[in-house]
């Protein structure tokens, strides 16, 4: 079974430097799918991601992980979804804006920057 299926039965503790590297490892293969167009394996993983988080750091409920689900599901056109991760967005960082998001990502493909960019736009951020 590939890794980004594995199943998230847990059978003894699990500590908490194991579930951040699993995570981190999560929210670069979702960046990945993202950036490659690939958004329903994006959206997949981003859905093990959020359960992951659910399930083993449910207090740990970080912007980025919404904003890339954010911006998948405006690309598959699912506006609704979107809007409610926005949502999320503003709920967890009042002061976010894509302004100041666009001019701290870290991304060498100008493409990519402007793709997300407008995906968020096009679900309601500013």
């Amino acid at each position: 079974m590939p890794a980004t299926q594995k199943k998230f039965e847990v059978t003894a503790p699990v500590k908490k430097k194991t579930i951040r590297k699993e995570m981190h490892a999560r929210g670069v293969a979702v960046r990945a799918y993202f950036r490659s167009e690939q958004y329903d394996k994006a959206h997949d993983e981003g859905i093990r991601l959020l359960d992951y988080i659910e399930k083993f750091e449910p207090e740990y409920n970080i912007y980025c992980v919404h904003i890339l689900m954010t911006a998948t599901y405006a690309m598959l056109d699912q506006m609704e979804k979107a809007r409610k991760h926005a949502a999320e967005i503003k709920r967890l960082k009042p002061s976010f804006s894509l302004d100041r998001y666009s001019k701290q990502m870290h991304s060498k493909s100008a493409a990519y920057k402007d793709r997300l960019i407008s995906a968020l736009r096009q679900a309601g951020l500013e």
